[in-house]
């Protein structure tokens, strides 16, 4: 006897000591009062009998044939089928033998029968949060955003800005055609007459700021020899997630940016 049917033997035999209503049998058991009625009227014409399931021991009517089961695996052992997967294993046996199965059971049976591997499932890697610099002007975030800033009154174009890490205060940004190294040379020029020389500037892997080739004879940009004569540092992210999102200004403020 399942736990279920345990259950309702127990509450059949509180309702004989007249210790239940149906109501409450029906709240006892999780079901409506007619079904409760139906269980108690089974119970009390076949006893505990009357309340094991009559599906035990049957069959299921989803399940399928074991004899087809047999037959599909039989084929994609064939060497034909030796490196087809779940996906391309189906198809074939629609369209060669007339067979329908769902990828899902096929996967199933392959798996099982050591016809095919399943996939590791992707570890998710965990990024450790950077701690935010203390002081103002320690370390700023460049970045580039190319959106329809002003929507239907002009073309689509890109922020380029720098955002001290301490404050999230926007320092320094320009509307540009294209993300390129005269624009962060143009708001680094801006950053320096306003607010001083930053200790570091963080950024993505951007080829503005570091070379992706090792071939390549020159190993530092333009923009990162600027960089380095000025003495800041230039911190590369290792991931988008490393870094994540620079902060945009509200849009009052990206429009009043020349």
């Amino acid at each position: 006897m399942s736990i279920r049917e345990a259950n309702r033997l127990s509450v059949m035999r509180q309702v004989d000591k007249k210790m239940l209503s149906m109501q409450k049998v029906s709240e006892e058991l999780g079901v409506s009062l007619r079904q409760a009625k139906r269980i108690r009227r089974s119970y009390v014409l076949y006893g505990e009998v009357g309340l094991i399931s009559k599906h035990r021991g049957k069959i299921s009517p989803n399940r399928i044939d074991s004899k087809l089961k047999n037959e599909v695996l039989n084929i994609l052992r064939r060497e034909e089928y030796v490196s087809f997967g779940p996906t391309l294993a189906g198809e074939k046996l629609r369209q060669r033998h007339g067979i329908y199965l769902s990828d899902e059971t096929l996967r199933k049976w392959m798996i099982a029968d050591e016809l095919w591997k399943a996939k590791k499932q992707r570890i998710r890697k965990v990024y450790q949060r950077r701690m935010r610099r203390s002081r103002f002007g320690e370390l700023l975030q460049g970045d580039g955003s190319r959106h329809a800033w002003f929507e239907d009154r002009g073309e689509e174009c890109t922020l380029v800005i720098f955002v001290d890490d301490a404050t999230s205060r926007l320092t320094a940004g320009k509307f540009v055609p294209v993300e390129a190294t005269e624009a962060y040379q143009e708001i680094l020029e801006e950053q320096l007459g306003t607010y001083g020389r930053p200790l570091a500037l963080y950024v993505d892997k951007h080829s503005i700021f570091r070379t992706n080739r090792e071939t390549l004879k020159e190993s530092e940009t333009h923009f990162h020899r600027v960089l380095r004569e000025l003495e800041i540092e230039l911190i590369c992210a290792h991931s988008p997630q490393a870094k994540g999102c620079v902060a945009y200004c509200t849009f009052s403020e990206r429009l009043n940016m020349s």
